[in-house]
């Protein structure tokens, strides 16, 4: 890469990661959670918080918890909020980097179309606020880059320097999100097959790829014994068969779709747009020049497209399956694209890739700063709570959503870690199966995340049109000895396509479905009936909210009102 390439990256790079240090509440949906895990982690074993009663860390080097030892370690020196704007960074740093090294290793001239991972960087997985999952998409380009340049010695003689550096970047992916980790294989498995064909050594290539997966695999494989055994937060208590939801295809290109956008989805999806244009066109303009896209990369973009297509939209009430594939999928297509020879048509495009990149970077810290003021209030409203008190967060589902993302959802995560004493309730998303902590007293009980047995749980899985719409599919797997599976499907328009005992496959037929409304209130923290506290977030412009009787207003700091329960209901 040319220096003045260079500088541009590198100024990018500082535009890109700015939003999160302009605002006290990055707005990330899982977020919060994320930094009350790792404040947990960081805290345990300190007795004035007591946390070690409660929780079990676990020291396994299982998926996911690579970045929540990297947020507690950081914390301990410098504080978690700290910390996890750290993280943060390095994700946004990273993330175009790893897309100019797998481009640049494909070919020099190629690193212009890497510049488009700075438009990218901000996308709907990092604003969901999936810190694990974000921090391995660069870790997995840059494992996908280290083989594309070693290739040649992983199939020939001196290859051990050459296996050992792709073990260890398979190791950090597989640390950090197991969905990362699977993908990351399933490429390397096809590139290894395509160029090692291509050279007439894939056995050699195929199995020294293979051995550097090797460590992963392991740890792997000793982390699912410790989830069956019950000893790793397992299934001790599934409460009913798996179910894998498949939505149709026009879901499946909604689901491809939504990868990219957050915030509005019209001008995020116009500079997404406008990137992936660019960049078609310098391809245009370098195929008439002759060149042509790198095809073992284009036979791995198009074997993600089949594996997108198989795997599940959900599985059981674990969302978001499948989804973690297109965006791979489209970094890869980039990295095969031809570039032309000519400098100016190369100039132009990095510099089209950067004024798109500015223009989104500029455009969301002006979202962020108009959310943080909202947040603003929610955290004034948290100070006043007692730090030991039992208190229920309720959103209002309207409220709280801008755009894709709903910042406030999980935003009374940040009670957990700025209130010394606080006590942490049952929090699904908070702890669970492969994290690296869990409570004490529920080990065993994870998995029941993944697995369906409450009526009402099926008929929100099998009813509601947002998971699975006419032509859709749903699997099952597993005994449902009381039907209960089979009698919802047919109440909500599914009709039998494959029995083969402990798997069935249903196909929705009819558009029936599930129409009871949801609660007006995204509900965290302890249940209504349990709480002595409960926080509002919701409109002012709408009026004081109410929670029901038995509750009284303590304090309203605009976006949020504290209530106190003053009497039995």
């Amino acid at each position: 890469m040319r220096r003045a390439e260079t500088w541009l990256a590198v100024a990018l790079t500082a535009a890109v990661v700015a939003p999160v240090w302009l605002v006290e509440h990055p707005p990330l949906q899982d977020y919060p959670y994320h930094l009350a895990r790792a404040h947990v982690l960081a805290h345990h074993g300190d007795p004035e918080r007591g946390y070690e009663e409660t929780f079990a860390v676990s020291w396994y080097p299982a998926p996911y918890v690579l970045a929540d030892w990297l947020t507690a370690g950081l914390g301990r020196l410098a504080g978690i909020e700290l910390a996890g704007r750290l993280v943060l960074s390095l994700y946004l740093a990273l993330f175009p980097w790893s897309l100019l090294y797998l481009a640049r290793g494909v070919g020099e001239e190629r690193g212009a179309l890497g510049f488009l991972g700075f438009l990218l960087v901000f996308n709907w997985h990092f604003h969901m606020g999936f810190v694990s999952y974000a921090l391995s998409l660069p870790v997995a380009l840059f494992a996908l880059g280290w083989w594309w340049r070693r290739r040649r010695e992983l199939a020939g003689t001196g290859h051990w320097g050459a296996v050992g550096g792709l073990a260890l970047l398979a190791l950090a992916t597989y640390l950090l999100h197991l969905y990362a980790f699977g993908v990351l294989g399933f490429v390397l498995v096809v590139l290894a097959l395509v160029e090692g064909r291509r050279d007439g050594a894939a056995g050699r290539l195929l199995a020294r790829t293979l051995a550097a997966l090797v460590p992963a695999l392991a740890l792997l494989a000793g982390a699912a014994l410790r989830v069956l055994s019950g000893s790793g937060g397992g299934a001790g208590d599934s409460q009913g068969p798996l179910l894998l939801l498949y939505g149709g295809l026009k879901r499946k290109l909604l689901l491809a779709l939504g990868c990219l956008p957050s915030f509005s989805l019209a001008w995020e999806m116009a500079l997404f747009a406008l990137g992936v244009g660019v960049a078609l066109t310098v391809a245009v303009a370098a195929w008439r020049e002759g060149r042509r896209p790198e095809r073992s990369l284009l036979a791995a973009a198009a074997a993600l497209a089949v594996l997108y297509l198989v795997l599940p939209d959900h599985l059981g009430r674990v969302f978001f399956v499948a989804n973690r594939v297109p965006l791979f999928l489209l970094l890869i297509a980039v990295a095969a694209l031809p570039a032309p020879a000519s400098p100016a048509l190369r100039r132009a495009a990095v510099l089209a890739f950067a004024a798109l990149a500015l223009a989104h970077a500029g455009v969301l810290a002006h979202r962020y700063l108009e959310i943080d003021r909202r947040l603003a209030e929610y955290h004034e409203a948290l100070a006043v709570l007692p730090p030991d008190a039992r208190v229920a967060f309720l959103a209002d589902r309207e409220a709280m959503a801008h755009g894709r993302i709903a910042p406030a959802a999980l935003f009374g995560g940040y009670h957990y870690l700025r209130a010394p004493g606080s006590r942490i309730p049952d929090l699904e998303h908070f702890v669970g199966t492969l994290r690296v902590i869990d409570y004490r007293d529920r080990a065993g009980r994870s998995l029941s995340t993944a697995t369906v047995g409450s009526r009402r749980e099926l008929a929100e899985l099998l009813g509601r049109p947002w998971l699975v719409g006419p032509g859709g599919l749903v699997v099952r797997v597993g005994e449902d000895p009381e039907a209960r599976v089979d009698r919802a499907a047919r109440r909500y328009g599914f009709e039998r396509l494959v029995d083969l005992g402990r798997v069935r496959v249903y196909r929705k037929t009819r558009p029936v479905f599930f129409e009871e409304p949801e609660e007006p209130f995204y509900a965290t923290g302890y249940p209504l009936e349990e709480a002595e506290y409960a926080v509002v977030y919701g409109d002012p412009a709408l009026g004081r909210p109410t929670v029901g009787s038995g509750w009284e207003p303590v304090s309203s700091t605009g976006w949020a009102t504290v209530f106190r329960r003053s009497a039995s209901p």
